[in-house]
């Protein structure tokens, strides 16, 4: 494993794109079983974010939304991605990694839980309790798997808010992006948007529970070290 630390913010455009062109590179390599998955973590340039051949329909308020891109002058792209709309900015904390998900003999599945531990073992390291959506099947009254991404419960409104976001692809088995964990970002871009394509989502941060945060440096390299360690078992489960 490769793990890239930026320090200063990053264009994800032009992540996306070197995240493709390396994927391109090794679907077809004679070496790809030879070749190390990369993490690329980084706190991104603001922006606005579409899933490949996804449309703008879960805009809230159009006007609103134009004046808000206007007065930033800040871009609404397409990225290699799944997921819905979201808002990219300072403050986030990404984890966009390129992984080998045929070669760990992970379906899409699992590979998205894989994310969500990753996102919720960080979120416990300062002190918040992440967890997966699910709700209760009408029919049968079990618990199911809800939208995916990491949610914390909201003490105040008594509602579960969300507070790390996945959106990833897939192609010949190797994957790209991965997840986004709102640290001390502005929170209001989220209410221009229905973030991730889900209606009524709220959106959350570290900083909006905690009042306070640590350095995105510091961060950065806890993160680092969980997603390491957590795909090092991976491997170790294949070996």
């Amino acid at each position: 494993m490769i793990i890239y630390q930026y320090h200063t913010t990053v264009d994800m455009a032009a992540l996306d794109e070197h995240m493709h062109n390396i994927r391109e590179r090794r679907k077809h390599s004679a070496t790809r079983k030879d070749e190390q998955d990369i993490l690329f973590v980084c706190e991104p340039k603001e922006m606005f974010s579409l899933a490949l051949g996804k449309d703008a329909d879960y805009i809230k308020d159009q006007r609103r939304f134009e004046d808000y891109q206007q007065e930033k002058n800040i871009p609404l792209i397409t990225l290699r991605r799944g997921g819905g709309i979201f808002w990219h900015g300072p403050g986030q904390l990404c984890l966009c990694p390129v992984v080998d998900i045929k070669r760990l003999a992970l379906n899409p599945s699992d590979y998205t839980a894989f994310l969500e531990d990753v996102c919720i073992e960080l979120l416990r390291v300062f002190g918040i309790y992440g967890i997966r959506h699910q709700y209760e099947d009408k029919k049968t009254g079990k618990k199911k798997q809800g939208a995916r991404g990491v949610w914390t419960y909201d003490e105040p409104s008594k509602t579960l808010k969300k507070i790390a976001f996945l959106g990833w692809s897939d192609r010949k088995g190797i994957a790209i992006h991965g997840c986004a964990i709102n640290i001390s970002c502005d929170l209001h871009p989220f209410s221009l948007i229905h973030t991730c394509n889900l209606e009524g989502v709220e959106a959350t941060s570290v900083k909006a529970i905690r009042g306070d945060v640590p350095s995105l440096l510091d961060i950065r390299e806890v993160a680092a070290r969980i997603w390491g360690k957590n795909i090092a078992s991976l491997y170790e489960k294949i070996t």
